[in-house]
């Protein structure tokens, strides 16, 4: 999925990517995080969404416009979940969430 490659594509040489792994009874999660350049608030809500590109992404001339959106489908159709977090300047941190109540042989 596109946060791998995005970790890389906005975080400087320096930088540092984590990968970690959390569980609880209800669910697993993978979390990716960066101490990259981060998302504006304003611009949090809408990385999802197909073709947006915040205000970052446009002044670095990295951005696809598509990568998050397909990521999130992806997730979806598969039965989980993708969220980000980020504070400009500091971190981006998404979280993919997987539910362990699936039945995945249904599918």
């Amino acid at each position: 999925m596109d946060e791998n490659t995005n970790a890389l594509k906005y975080t400087d040489e320096g930088g540092k990517i984590t990968v970690q792994f959390k569980e609880d009874r209800k669910e697993k999660r993978l979390l990716i995080q960066d101490t990259g350049i981060g998302i504006k608030l304003e611009d949090i809500s809408r990385v999802f969404e197909k073709g947006f590109t915040g205000s970052i992404g446009r002044s670095h001339s990295k951005s696809t416009r598509i990568g998050l959106y397909f990521a999130k489908q992806m997730a979806l159709k598969l039965g989980y979940d993708l969220f980000i977090q980020s504070k400009v300047g500091k971190y981006t941190r998404v979280t993919i969430h997987f539910s362990k109540i699936r039945i995945y042989y249904h599918l």
